[in-house]
């Protein structure tokens, strides 16, 4: 983005008691963008091979349509997910959720 801006949050369950019981030990990473959104009619074709997003981004800024794509199958193939949280006008947010096992005290 050329203006605005990307946040990344990670959370744990230690900060996400409110969860389903599913969602025990894994671990969530967000990422927020203060962008133009993701019309709600294209958001069915986002994590579909070499689908483009039609919206009023110029085109210097179009994709291939892999990435979203290769990085759900990547967290799948971790045991995870990758998936859309929310997107208006002001931006969109993902969140990557991965497993993760807790060391084993002693």
């Amino acid at each position: 983005t050329e203006e605005g801006e990307i946040m990344i949050e990670i959370e744990n369950d230690e900060y996400c008691r409110d969860l389903p019981a599913e969602f025990d030990g894994q671990f969530l990473i967000y990422v927020k963008d203060t962008g133009c959104g993701i019309p709600t009619d294209e958001q069915g074709k986002l994590f579909k091979l070499f689908t483009q997003i039609k919206g009023d981004r110029p085109n210097k800024h179009l994709s291939t349509g892999l990435g979203l794509v290769l990085s759900r199958r990547l967290a799948r193939v971790l045991n995870g997910d990758l998936f859309l949280v929310e997107s208006s006008a002001n931006g969109s947010v993902f969140c990557l959720r991965m497993p993760f096992e807790m060391p084993k005290g002693e």
